[in-house]
């Protein structure tokens, strides 16, 4: 979504990332949001590790000091962005709000497409 729908450019990105700041918007920032959620998981399994065991957040043979993700790590923190995405984001919806907002000029709710 964060590339408004276009899956060939969507599959041009991946082919060259350097391009994903310039394209993306914010992309350093949802990405440091995404490493964060990993290094609370990190966290967690560090500093409390018969907690991450019973919790499911660490398995048997598990080293918290070479941090490692199953499926089951990476579906977890999936869950977790999506639950707080959108007040990490809410800063660049009310910047885009404005913005559509000061382009309504007849104040109907509409604002021109070209």
């Amino acid at each position: 979504w964060l590339s408004g729908g276009y899956e060939e450019m969507a599959e041009d990105l991946f082919k060259k990332p350097e391009f994903l700041d310039t394209v993306i918007p914010h992309w350093r920032s949802v990405v440091a949001f995404a490493r964060g959620h990993a290094e609370a998981l990190n966290y967690r399994r560090q500093t409390n590790p018969a907690a991450a065991a019973a919790s499911g957040l660490a398995r048997p043979g598990f080293n918290a000091m070479s941090p490692r993700y199953a499926f089951e790590d990476a579906h977890g923190m999936t869950g977790e962005i999506t639950r707080s995405f959108a007040s990490f984001w809410e800063a660049q919806c009310d910047s885009m709000k404005m913005q559509l907002v000061e382009m309504d000029t007849h104040r109907t709710g509409r604002v021109p497409l070209s």
